[in-house]
C-alpha cells in the first residue's frame, strides 16, 4: 500500500509518505495529502486492481470534508488541481468501494481530456488517424488513376 500511496502523490504534513512517517505519525490517515498531478496520474492509469481499490477506500474512510482544499497540495497548475477535485468529487460519491462500477471508471477516465498534457496526446492521436486516413485516400486514388489510364486494359473489363 505504501508504494501506491507513493505513487498516488501521497504526503504528510507536506513531507512524500515513507515508512517512517507511517509508524511516526499517530494518525497518519487522517493527515494525508496528495499532490494533484500525481493524483491525477494515478487515476488516469486506474486499472480496478485492488491497490486502486485500497485508494479508493482510503479517500472515501478519509471523508473529504466540505474544505477539499485541506486534501490536495497546491502545485500552482489549476487545471491539475481542478481536475483532482472533480475526481475527489466523483470518489466521495461513489457507494461501493469493494468493487469498481462502470460509472466511476468512466467519470475518472472523462477528466483525463480536461489536462492539457493528455489533451495534447489525445489531439496528436487524432491527427494521426487522420493522416492515416489521407494516406489511404491519395493511394486508392493513385491507384485508381493508374487502372483507368492503363491502355492495356480494354473498355469491356474497365
Amino acid at each position: 500500500m505504501l508504494l501506491v500511496l507513493q505513487q498516488a502523490g501521497a504526503h504528510i504534513e507536506d513531507i512524500p509518505i515513507s515508512s517512517f512517517a507511517i509508524i511516526s505519525i499517530a494518525n497518519w490517515q487522517t493527515k494525508i495529502t496528495f499532490d494533484a498531478e500525481k493524483l491525477n496520474n494515478y487515476l488516469t492509469l486506474f486499472s480496478g486492481t485492488r491497490e486502486n481499490i485500497n485508494i479508493i477506500k482510503l479517500i472515501k474512510k478519509i471523508k473529504l470534508l466540505p474544505d477539499h482544499k485541506i486534501f490536495l497540495l497546491g502545485n500552482g497548475n489549476l487545471n491539475d488541481y481542478s481536475v483532482a477535485m472533480e475526481r475527489l468529487i466523483d470518489i466521495n460519491n461513489y457507494v461501493e468501494p469493494h468493487l469498481i462500477t462502470r460509472k466511476l471508471w468512466k467519470n475518472l477516465q472523462l477528466n483525463m481530456a480536461q489536462l492539457p498534457r493528455y489533451a495534447h496526446i489525445l489531439n496528436k492521436i487524432s491527427n494521426i488517424t487522420q493522416l492515416t486516413s489521407l494516406i489511404q485516400l491519395v493511394s486508392s486514388t493513385q491507384l485508381s488513376l493508374n487502372y483507368l489510364n492503363n491502355s492495356d486494359i480494354s473498355v469491356s473489363e474497365g
